[in-house]
């Protein structure tokens, strides 16, 4: 009786470091990049040069591509392990089987950091407005929790439960230092916090798994019936952070556990910086003194000034304008409840138009003079959300990304200020239409789309529309052009700086291209034209982080084997 009774030896825990082939563990990448399979045998980590994905098995010294997953982020084994589940570039989630089927789309449009695959059939993402579902199998997207924040760009992270008991999430919309764990039952439709940290996931064994501010590993008793949470214990140290404060560690079923240990990055001292000359050297302004957490900028025509979205604790977003002869950076709006987001100047240089949000149904343009010599002008509002902006050179027409009212996906709208001011679809279509931009002759507007299944660079008549012009060749996003309109600048797959030289007459027909630099680490491909280029067509500027800009450090991808018992160890249940 006693040795059948008796409990079984504790399993061994042991360290190691993982070498992976061709794995991107940088300091600059955006999302996790790395899942641990259930069983714990495997391993799926994206590729530094196509970006694809990778399955390595523990038992194995070679990894094995999966075919058409181009430029993957924040892989996600399926809850049986045979499927992986990942977002690409545009935001649209797709899902590839290991049994040799090619993927399949199951989500289409923007979403945010952190997926999850749950063991009751659906995919659970965060996008603008919170949390949404839609069945692994592809769907009708189902929203589960509004999200109340200025912007609503404040749930993030979803992880399921088992048995589809509830789902955790973060709230704190990537604010590391305030985010807090919280937790929606299914059953009550009821949500509350239960700790703070960011990136929850319920382990086997009865605890909650998160991380801190400092890349500390903690675990907490967790329990599913009642949801409720007991006291948090530090468990590791050096846990790598992405941007929006994603921590890089991954759980197995079997009790292993796959964390990146490498350089932080800090998202809450985001530098201005400007890329001089066609060669990639690196310029930064005032960098003891232009420093805040910045998302967008643009330049005045007479390349001084510099129009910058700053978040902003007590509105979501405002704008300020930097003097780069002066090196003064004022504030130009300040407005309680609004983020006011993605400025762009008037031809004239006297007038700043830019987005607001403010929550709900909110979504409008308006002007304002910048030298703030006057209130702000209501220019149109909008019954879809807008998401990028831009104008033709005579002030005449604007354009935008707009989600569809599906929500399932972008497309271009266009409004005739001259005209009747409403806003209208240029271009819809069942794919993401995203970065949009018109020549300065007014005659082209330029705009990526996956239509193909990857992103590229097309142009299209304006504002009559016509036949689409293929641009880009190996990938393209977030096309800009140069002031003098015979050139488009873009990033390609390679998250290269690409130009395309144009031909430009009754058509347009490409010349000639040419790679410039490398833009990782900068805001640069999110769909959202969030940079901005110099009238001389000569500097480029972008927003990246300052840590970011050091020298890269790969740091280590660290396999813990059987880490739930030291787990089980050192918690209480």
């Amino acid at each position: 009786a006693w040795g059948w009774l008796r409990p079984d030896a504790p399993l061994q825990v042991t360290r190691s470091e993982l070498n992976l082939p061709g794995a991107e563990l940088t300091s600059s990448a955006f999302f996790r990049r790395f899942d641990v399979s259930p069983d714990g045998q495997s391993i799926v980590y994206a590729g530094t040069e196509s970006g694809s994905l990778y399955l390595r098995g523990l038992d194995r010294l070679a990894s094995v591509e999966l075919p058409g997953t181009d430029s993957v982020l924040a892989p996600v084994f399926s809850p049986d392990g045979d499927a992986v589940l990942f977002r690409v570039p545009s935001g649209a989630l797709k899902t590839v089987s290991l049994k040799g089927a090619p993927p399949l789309t199951i989500a289409d449009g923007p979403t945010f950091p952190g997926v999850d695959w749950g063991d009751n059939g659906y995919v659970y993402f965060s996008r603008a407005g919170g949390l949404f579902r839609v069945l692994a199998s592809g769907g009708e997207v189902e929203p589960i929790l509004a999200d109340s924040t200025v912007g609503g760009f404040g749930l993030i992270f979803p992880a399921s439960l088992p048995g589809g008991r509830g789902l955790l999430y973060t709230s704190g919309g990537g604010d590391i230092q305030n985010s807090t764990i919280e937790v929606l039952d299914f059953e009550s439709g009821e949500h509350k916090p239960l700790v703070q940290g960011v990136a929850g996931q319920y382990a086997s064994t009865g605890h909650l798994v998160f991380a801190n501010a400092e890349g500390t590993l903690l675990a907490a008793p967790f329990d599913l019936k009642t949801l409720e949470v007991g006291p948090a214990t530090p468990i590791l140290e050096g846990v790598s952070l992405r941007v929006a404060g994603h921590p890089e560690f991954a759980i197995s079923d079997a009790g292993h556990l796959v964390y990146h240990a490498g350089g932080q990055i800090n998202t809450s001292d985001d530098e201005l910086i400007s890329v001089i000359a066609r060669d990639g050297t690196v310029t930064q302004l005032a960098p003891t003194r232009l420093v805040g957490d910045f998302e967008a900028v643009d330049v005045s025509p007479d390349g001084r000034y510099l129009a910058i979205m700053v978040q902003a604790a007590n509105t979501g977003g405002d704008l300020w304008i930097y003097d780069q002869l002066q090196e003064s950076f004022t504030p130009l709006t300040s407005t309680p409840g609004e983020r006011e987001d993605l400025p762009i100047w008037s031809p004239d240089g006297r007038y700043l138009y830019y987005l607001v949000l403010a929550g709900g149904d909110g979504n409008a343009v308006y002007r304002i003079r910048s030298d703030a010599s006057s209130p702000r002008e209501l220019v149109l509002t909008a019954e879809v959300d807008l998401e990028d902006i831009d104008m033709s050179a005579d002030g005449r027409f604007m354009v935008f990304k707009a989600q569809n009212p599906t929500g399932n996906n972008d497309d271009i709208w266009y409004a005739d200020l001259e005209g009747d001011s409403v806003a209208r679809p240029f271009l819809s279509t069942p794919f993401d239409e995203e970065g949009v931009g018109i020549s300065p002759d007014g005659r082209w507007i330029a705009y990526e789309s996956n239509e193909s299944g990857r992103d590229q660079v097309y142009v299209r008549p304006f504002p009559a529309g016509g036949a689409r012009i293929p641009i880009s060749l190996d990938g393209g996003r977030d096309p800009v052009w140069a002031n003098s309109g015979t050139e488009l600048f873009y990033m390609n797959g390679e998250r290269e700086v690409e130009v395309a030289r144009l031909e430009v007459g009754e058509t347009v027909a490409v010349a000639g291209r040419e790679v410039l630099f490398f833009v990782g680490g900068y805001e640069w491909g999110s769909g959202e034209i969030q940079h901005a280029i110099a009238p001389d067509d000569q500097s480029f500027f972008f927003i990246g982080d300052r840590l970011r800009k050091a020298e890269e450090d790969p740091g280590e991808l660290i396999l813990v084997l059987n880490w739930y018992e030291e787990l089980k160890e050192r918690v209480g249940r």
